[in-house]
């Protein structure tokens, strides 16, 4: 077997390379199609539902003026996919990419892109900028409760972010709440923060006049197929859940 093994090293070798290679080209196939499939059953939704359809992408900043959309510092792309516009909501898939340095002196360069649905919503009047993330309902003394509050505390840590200091939600460690005007946004979630206790896995975000609302299936579950962006099969869920989230926040307000 040793003896057959030194004799072919290099067409094994070739073999292994070819296979890897044929994967790879396996896994961007199905990419492209989940993608072309993706677009063909949205863009029935969105006609079904009475929505406007634009494939894109776009860059996201022209689907909204908002900083969350901007292309500076790490962030090299940030693009708009899928838009259904309605009336009243515009549904997306906000795709990101960002540039991340690494190594002993930064020297090597690594680029991650992320993709997520979101609702966005433009507010009659608007709101304290903040975020906020939905994070755990579990207690404390439990093991999610205990790894959650390890990512709370470390965000803590981290100074001069852009979203502000993190605001403390009685009863709720489990919420994680950022902003800036800590005295006006304490108000729209003192003694309201149960709404999110089924609704972990949801982010919102306030910039002013308006309203981002997105999710993340793997951590809300409830059924849904897990991964990013939120799948098609679950999209009326996604509207549904959003403008629950969003007439939330606009009947605190008044």
């Amino acid at each position: 077997m040793r003896d057959f093994v030194e004799a072919h090293t290099v067409q094994i070798v070739l073999g292994v390379l070819a296979f890897a290679l044929l994967l790879v080209i396996v896994g961007i196939i199905n990419v492209v199609r989940g993608s072309k499939r993706r677009r063909a059953t949205l863009r029935d939704w969105a006609f079904r539902n009475g929505f406007d359809y634009t494939e894109g992408p776009l860059p996201a900043h022209d689907v909204a003026p908002l900083d969350a959309f901007e292309i500076k510092a790490e962030v090299t792309r940030s693009d708009a996919l899928n838009i259904t516009r309605g009336s009243r909501v515009t549904i997306f898939d906000h795709q990101e990419t960002r540039r991340t340095s690494y190594g002993p002196y930064n020297n090597r360069v690594r680029f991650t892109t992320k993709t997520r649905s979101c609702a966005l919503y433009k507010l009659p009047e608007p709101l304290p900028p903040f975020e906020f993330n939905a994070l755990t309902t579990a207690s404390p003394d439990t093991f999610q409760g205990k790894l959650m509050a390890k990512v709370i505390d470390m965000a803590k840590l981290v100074r001069g972010n852009k979203a502000g200091e993190v605001i403390e939600i009685d009863g709720r460690p489990g919420f994680l709440l950022r902003g800036t005007e800590a005295d006006r946004i304490k108000p729209l979630f003192a003694g309201r923060a149960q709404f999110f206790d089924d609704k972990c896995g949801w982010t919102v975000e306030s910039h002013d006049s308006w309203l981002l609302v997105s999710c993340d299936p793997t951590i809300y579950e409830h059924g849904w197929e897990r991964g990013s962006p939120v799948s098609e099969k679950n999209y009326d869920e996604f509207v549904r859940i959003s403008d629950q989230i969003h007439d939330h926040f606009l009947h605190s307000s008044s």
